[in-house]
């Protein structure tokens, strides 16, 4: 073999490579912001998925037995609301509104509505939004915080740009939910567990002032 041909054998190589690559990366990015983008969050108790159809949550109650779900869009007019909500009583699932924006972080009330919805419904538990990006996100690091003992660290993993989430843009907020948690427990010489994450919750959670977001990009998928 020449070196020429040498050379073009390993550009060959390396194009096939690449496009293997780039064909993989495309049906990730389809799976999260085309498809059901269900993830596992604690495996038997809790998943997190984007908005599911009847026929989703038919599956879903046969293959992993979810109990309740956990609307974090929150009540809505349109018919996709009252369709999941049928089916899910025609299933024996709980149904729970608990809603909150992607771009904008909770109030305190609705921040710890959102932490006895977890804390209070039957398990297994579906947690889902409108893409199953970044309020999924928030609701799966909650759970992890509040019913297991995975670390912060850890529950921060839900909020990654593996689900479709960026931290740098408006959906950031969310993030910074967890960075006041850490701020509180760093500020008390102390580390996290469940009841403490809840005491924080309950007394001390504060949403973060208002403040402009012009230069900042919110995932385009993430709406109501």
């Amino acid at each position: 073999m020449t070196l020429r041909a040498g050379i073009w054998r390993s550009v060959r190589i390396v194009r096939a490579i690449l496009c293997a690559l780039f064909l993989i990366a495309g049906a990730e990015a389809a799976r999260i912001g085309l498809g059901a983008n269900l993830n596992t969050v604690a495996a038997g108790r809790c998943y997190r998925c984007a908005q599911p159809s009847p026929r989703d949550l038919r599956c879903y109650a046969e293959r992993f037995g979810i109990r309740s779900i956990i609307n974090l869009r929150g009540y809505d007019e349109h018919a996709w609301y009252s369709t999941e909500r049928d089916t899910a009583q025609s299933l024996g699932m709980q149904f729970v509104d608990a809603g909150l924006w992607a771009s904008t972080q909770p109030t305190e009330a609705e921040f710890l509505d959102i932490v006895r919805s977890i804390d209070e419904s039957p398990e297994p538990i579906l947690l889902h939004c409108e893409s199953g990006i970044d309020r999924s996100g928030l609701g799966a690091a909650l759970f992890l915080l509040l019913k297991t003992d995975a670390s912060l660290d850890e529950a921060r993993r839900q909020l990654s740009v593996s689900f479709g989430h960026f931290a740098s843009g408006r959906a950031g907020c969310l993030d910074r939910i967890l960075d006041s948690y850490a701020g509180w427990l760093t500020t008390h010489g102390t580390c996290h567990r469940p009841e403490r994450f809840r005491e924080w919750a309950g007394h001390y959670y504060r949403p973060e002032s208002a403040r402009p977001q012009a230069a900042a990009i919110s995932s385009p998928l993430e709406t109501r």
